[in-house]
């Protein structure tokens, strides 16, 4: 295994799968404050849709999206979380 730290400088970096396993935490912080904000976009219309049908109902959707996004979110993480382990890698993405 090649130490990326002593050859080309990446500080605390020392192998690809540890730069991977950074760019996935940064990929799902990203992915949850994006249906964070989703949800109160939804939520703000759901508010704000003063009993009109479609704007409820355009609401409703953004709310449903947003918790499976959500859920989905949930189920990756759990996946990247165990796969590693089972397949036999020493790995630790978080």
């Amino acid at each position: 295994m090649i130490d990326l730290s002593k050859q080309y400088s990446f500080g605390q970096i020392k192998s690809l799968a540890q730069g991977f396993g950074y760019l996935i935490g940064l990929g799902f912080a990203i992915a949850a404050i994006a249906v964070i904000f989703y949800f109160t976009v939804g939520s703000f219309k759901f508010l704000t849709s003063g009993g009109d049908k479609n704007a409820v109902a355009s609401a409703r959707d953004m709310l449903v999206h947003a918790i499976i996004g959500f859920i989905l979110l949930m189920v990756m993480f759990l996946i990247l979380q165990f796969l590693p382990e089972f397949l036999g890698f020493k790995i630790k993405l978080f």
